[in-house]
Parts: structure tokens; C-alpha cells; sequence
């Protein structure tokens, strides 16, 4: 695998870019926020089971309130680490891996392997 990536980053004759900020704007806030609570549906969180199987002996409200409080506490944290890590990220110039990123990617790649094979 790893070497069809460095081929491909070979062959490319064009390289594309990220998305661009412009192209984030153009999502709506609901879609942001209707992705975000999907990610947390199917989040492999086991931790969050016990509280809300504890607030079920407090009824519907007690559901309700882990609930609330569960999504308020992770999408605050979801906003506060994507601003923080946007914030931090404009401060580097990321052209070369734009530029690179199969070569890289396919490196990577056999490297692991060979150090998977070799390792037993």
C-alpha cells in the first residue's frame, strides 16, 4: 500500500489543496452541529453509559440532566480544541506537505511495515 502511495505521488502532475477557509464558511452552522452530535451518537465513549444508567434511577429528568449536561461539556470542549488547534495551525506554512502528502503517507507506510515484519 505504502508503495502505490509513493507511485501515485510520482505520476501526480497537479497537486490539490486543502479546503480552504472559504470553503468551511460555506457549511451552515446546523450541519456543523448536526456532524458534531452524530460523532457523539457514535462515539465508543463506554464511560458515559454508567452516569446515564445511574440517572435512570432518577427518571426521565435525570436523563434529561446527563443528558444536557454531557452535550454542553463535549461540544464546548469539541469548539474550544478546533479554535485552539486553527489558532496554532495558521502559525506554520504546510505547502511542502500539501505538496508531498502521498509520498509521505507511502513512507510512512513501509516503513511500519518493514518494522512490523522485522520486529518478531
Amino acid at each position: 500500500m505504502g508503495c502505490v502511495y509513493v507511485v501515485l505521488d510520482l505520476k501526480q502532475v497537479e497537486h490539490q489543496t486543502f479546503p480552504g477557509l472559504k470553503q468551511l464558511k460555506q457549511k451552515s452552522k446546523p450541519a456543523i452541529i448536526f456532524t458534531l452530535c452524530l460523532a457523539m451518537l457514535f462515539s465508543p465513549c463506554l464511560e458515559i453509559d454508567t452516569y446515564f444508567i445511574t440517572a435512570g434511577a432518577h427518571g426521565w429528568q435525570g436523563i434529561a440532566a446527563v443528558a444536557m449536561v454531557y452535550f454542553t461539556v463535549t461540544i464546548s470542549g469539541l469548539v474550544l480544541l478546533v479554535a485552539l488547534a486553527y489558532k496554532g495551525m495558521a502559525q506554520f506554512n504546510f505547502s511542502f506537505l500539501e505538496q508531498h502528502h502521498k509520498k509521505i503517507t507511502g513512507l510512512v507506510l513501509i516503513l511500519l511495515g518493514l518494522f512490523t515484519f522485522y520486529q518478531h
